[in-house]
């Protein structure tokens, strides 16, 4: 699509915005019925924060949060069969929470940024997450030889999201002709 037909298309669809539907095209059918593809749903919401002019202490509380809770246990749950639920939900716990606090306390009450002697101006709410999401794997980690291995049931479910689909069982690299 061309840059002129792409203004064109703008106007247009704006005039439809302005006009509540009455005239104008609403411009968001338009690429899909020439097979071209919106917007990557990713980058829509990194962006909506900021198209919206919402303070970043809300990108810190919304990404950190996820990286502190979600994402370690997430990874954990790939890679490791003998992680069980009592490990994970406390290394969220942990994690969540560790996160959660920094930001309230440095955003809403003034607590003065931790620097542990390595940064310079502290580690920002933005960045918190981070050191959140070490924390959740750590408390992961140390629970899980503590407690009780996930079920059989479990452990297959595990095994059946690490395969694609219709590519039959994983193959063992030890015993495959090439290794």
């Amino acid at each position: 699509m061309s840059l002129a037909e792409q203004a064109s298309l703008f106007a247009s669809h704006q005039q439809w915005i302005d006009t509540a539907g009455a005239a104008g095209v609403d411009a968001r059918e338009v690429p899909r019925g020439k097979g071209l593809s919106g917007p990557d749903p990713d980058i829509i919401v990194l962006a909506t924060p900021e198209m919206a002019e919402l303070a970043n202490w809300i990108v810190a509380f919304a990404f950190g949060l996820a990286a502190s809770s979600f994402f370690p246990v997430l990874v954990l749950g790939i890679f490791s069969k003998r992680v069980g639920t009592v490990p994970a939900v406390c290394g969220m716990a942990v994690g969540i929470s560790f996160t959660a606090i920094y930001i309230v306390a440095t955003v809403f009450f003034g607590m003065e940024r931790w620097d542990f002697g390595l940064f310079k101006n502290g580690i920002n709410p933005q960045g918190i997450g981070a050191l959140g999401a070490v924390l959740n794997v750590a408390t992961t980690l140390v629970l899980t030889p503590l407690c009780s291995p996930p079920s059989d049931a479990v452990k297959r479910l595990v095994d059946s999201v690490r395969e694609p689909e219709d590519a039959g069982a994983a193959v063992a690299i030890e015993a495959s002709p090439e290794h």
